[in-house]
């Protein structure tokens, strides 16, 4: 149960490096097997938003791609200079003459820059019938011949998270790496939910260590709550549009008591609290897709409920 797992003792937190976040994570990854729960504790184990969030994206990654080794990050990239849309995704892949399959492209988008040692590729293999993009995903590692990963300048908000870009020229590709299925459609669009809902399971995590640091029982026991909710919404069909109504229930409350927390959070730990300000950003990483799934989801159940659009901080 989630009140077990978050009830543990917090012990040391993952400190002030990314390599010692990843090093404590995996550790994490070795004795959870379920993500949700992955990003729960990563979330508990978290001093900063910046690796709670970091937890929760290697999670869904795992939720959505089972296959990717849990000792060694990962990031999926899918975002080009045109954007995430499938008509935007100029990178592709082709069989040579010799048989062997071959992708080659730019993508503008890798979380973890350099860190990540397997990239989730989603490449175009041609066109379907009525003109849309064929896509396919593949997961490849990035020491492979021909995959440079670069990384880019800090951004202003949670800076100890390297970022970055790829380039693929003529990287083999083997069919055992290939996932089944349509990119956009099994993969794409639902990893935008599973990332939601397990980066909501570690901000939790994060804010119910909070809460027990400060000593707040009221709190910790509406956080736990919204926790187990969170950590059960993990488990169940992405595309269902209960999911998002509730998701959309849960950030709204989740916004809450984040704030809650940093006026607590500004008394003990002024240095801390103005970090996560600084940070707070990574709590609206895709919003504004967000807010058109929960409005699509309203009308879906037969309620109107128009979503104000918002500007994204950066792109998944």
């Amino acid at each position: 149960m989630p009140a077990n797992l978050l009830l543990r003792t917090l012990g040391d937190g993952f400190g002030e490096s990314v390599h010692t976040w990843w090093a404590a994570h995996a550790s994490l990854a070795a004795d959870l097997r379920r993500p949700a729960d992955l990003a729960l504790v990563g979330g508990l184990k978290s001093e900063r938003l910046a690796w709670a969030f970091a937890s929760g994206y290697q999670a869904a990654l795992r939720a959505a791609v089972p296959r990717l080794p849990a000792d060694e990050p990962a990031a999926l990239c899918v975002t080009e200079a045109r954007g995430g849309h499938p008509r935007a995704i100029e990178a592709t892949l082709r069989r040579a003459e010799d048989g062997r399959l071959l992708a080659s492209g730019q993508k503008t988008t890798v979380t973890l820059g350099p860190l990540a040692k397997h990239v989730v590729v989603v490449l175009r293999e041609g066109d379907q019938p009525n003109g849309r993009p064929a896509l396919r995903a593949a997961v490849i590692p990035t020491d492979r011949p021909g995959v440079s990963v670069s990384e880019g300048a800090p951004l202003p908000f949670a800076p100890e998270l390297p970022h970055g870009a790829l380039t693929l020229d003529n990287v083999e590709v083997f069919p055992d790496e290939l996932l089944p299925g349509d990119a956009y459609e099994g993969l794409v669009r639902p990893f935008r939910t599973i990332e939601d809902l397990h980066v909501l399971a570690a901000t939790l995590g994060f804010l119910i260590r909070e809460a027990r640091l400060s000593a707040q029982s009221g709190r910790l026991q509406q956080l736990l709550i919204l926790a187990v909710a969170t950590r059960d919404l993990c488990s169940a069909n992405p595309s269902d549009p209960a999911v998002h109504v509730t998701l959309g229930g849960l950030f709204s409350a989740v916004e809450d008591a984040a704030e809650q927390a940093n006026l607590t959070r500004a008394a003990r730990d002024p240095e801390a609290a103005e970090r996560f300000d600084r940070d707070r950003p990574l709590l609206s990483v895709a919003s504004r897709a967000r807010a058109a799934r929960l409005d699509q989801a309203w009308t879906a159940v037969g309620v109107h409920q128009h979503s104000p659009n918002q500007d994204d901080p950066l792109e998944a």
